[in-house]
This record gives structure tokens, sequence and C-alpha cells, in this order.
């Protein structure tokens, strides 16, 4: 049976020859047609095949065994990967707000058949599909890579609607729509960036991934355990990294500690989250003379 890294190339795999279809079909029909939208329309849509790329070399890292090198493991990678793709983005929407800027100040209204209508139509059906799918993978296999390559799909979805809509207009004999439309898509770029990067950095510097006070719910649940605090997590959503403190009777040996207490606390932590990586627990005595909490 397939690992959940092997599952998830797996759907990356197949999605990229889809969306790379849907990118070369765009930029073709828009650069024969003299369509500067529909140009940056498959511009955007070739980020999810470059996305796709990448996720799959990152995700491939991400399943290597922790080293002396990276102790924690590979699983950030994951994460890098996210923010290369996002930086490009960026770079795909400063070239198209350069051209739509020069297409102002040099209007042409080109000759538009059904053709174009026809490759938007039909991408945004393969983009729905890709969207769901993805998505729903993203979901059974808990993959942050996925859930936001999904994402990036469904804002070619409502890119590619701005992109018909402007083409009526443009039908119409509206020039002056074609370099508008094209801002409005880089708009939905710049959004789409500055939602993966957000996701990124949180993950990087190590915002909370699972809250506090339910960690400790859960090891309070477990007998001999007298107080829990200090409880910490970190890491993705698929890779969570615990520690916590509990305290137990002070009288109570070391192993008692560790067979009767902390295995169990463990256990229950891992059956409520089998996202963890690993879960550190530091066991203190229960005498009243100690503080209640501290962070060292």
């Amino acid at each position: 049976m397939a690992t959940n890294n092997q599952q998830k190339v797996g759907v990356l795999q197949f999605v990229f020859f889809l969306n790379l279809a849907v990118a070369l079909a765009k930029v073709a029909v828009g650069a024969l047609t003299g369509l500067l939208n529909l140009v940056a329309d498959g511009i955007h849509s070739l980020g999810d095949s470059v996305s796709n790329i990448i996720g799959i070399v990152g995700i491939r890292l991400g399943d290597r065994p922790a080293d002396d090198k990276y102790p924690y493991g590979y699983s950030k990678f994951e994460t890098v990967a996210t923010i290369v793709v996002s930086a490009m983005l960026l770079v795909a929407a400063i070239e198209i707000l350069e051209a739509a800027w020069r297409r102002a100040f040099a209007p042409v209204v080109p000759t538009i058949g059904l053709l174009p209508f026809a490759v938007v139509l039909i991408t945004v059906v393969i983009n729905l599909f890709v969207y769901w799918y993805e998505r729903k993978r993203g979901k059974e296999l808990a993959s942050e890579f996925l859930k936001v390559d999904a994402n990036h799909t469904l804002s070619d979805v409502f890119v590619s609607m701005t992109v018909l809509v402007g083409l009526v207009l443009l039908k119409i004999g509206y020039a002056f729509v074609d370099p508008l439309v094209s801002v409005v898509i880089v708009f939905f770029i710049l959004k789409l960036f500055y939602s993966n990067v957000k996701e990124a950095a949180e993950i990087l510097c190590d915002s909370t991934r699972i809250p506090k006070q339910d960690i400790e719910r859960v090891a309070s649940s477990i007998a001999g355990v007298r107080f829990c605090h200090a409880a910490r997590s970190r890491g993705r959503e698929d890779a969570v990294f615990m520690d916590l403190h509990v305290g137990v009777d002070p009288d109570i040996t070391v192993e008692r500690a560790h067979q009767e207490v902390s295995r169990h606390i463990e256990a229950r932590l891992r059956e409520r989250y089998p996202q963890l990586i690993s879960v550190i627990i530091r066991i203190e005595p229960d005498r009243k003379e100690l503080p209640c909490e501290h962070t060292t």
C-alpha cells in the first residue's frame, strides 16, 4: 500500500498533466488571437503546473527520514516549496502588470472568434474538477500543500470567468477591457501570493498547530496525572511536534512515572492526533512549593 507521501505525489502527477494542458491551451490561443488577458490567464494557470512539479520535489524530499543534519526530518521542505511557488507567482504578476500598462497606452482590438470562448469554458470545467479532486485528497491526506494548490486552482476559475466577461466586451469593441482584465488577474495572483506566504510563514515560525488547552485536557484525563501545563505544538498540519509538562505523585519511581503515566499520555495523544511526529513529556513532582507554571 502506498505511503501518505506517495499518494500525495500521485495526486500531483495526475493534476500536473491537466493543469499543463489548460495552461498551454490558454497561452497558445491567446498568442494566436493577440489577447493579452488570455495569455495572462494562461501564465497564471502555468503557475499551477510549476506548483505541481515543485510540490512533487518538495514532498519527496520531505519523505526522507530524520538524520544528523536534519534531526527533525525533512517535512518543512514541502513548506519551502510553497514559498518558491508563491515567489514565482509574484514575478508573473509583475510581468503581466507591465504588459497591461503598455497595452493601455497602445490599445488593440483583436478579432475574436469562437475558439477563445470555447477554450475558456473548457478550462473552467477542468479547473473545477481539479479543485474538487485536489481539495478532497488534500483533506484525506492532511496535506497543507495539496489544499494550498487546490485553492490556487480555484483562483483560476474566478480569473477565467473574468476573462470570459472580458472577451464578451472585447467582442463588442471595448479595447480598454483587455488590459483592465489583466490587472484584475494580477489582483487575484497577489491575493493568492499573500495567502500562501502567510500560511507558510506560520509553519516556518512555529505557530501553534494544536490548541494548548486541548493537549492539556487529553493529558489530564490519564490516571496519575495531577496537573499538566506548558503544552506546545508546532510544525505542519500533517507533521506536528509536541511537548508538555505533567505533574505526578512525587513519591513514585521514575520507572513508574514513565511506564504508568508518560507512556499512556503519549499513546492517548497519538490516538487523538495521528499527525504527531514527536511527543516529549517532562515529568515533574507535584509539590506545592513548586511554581504551578513555567516555561523552562
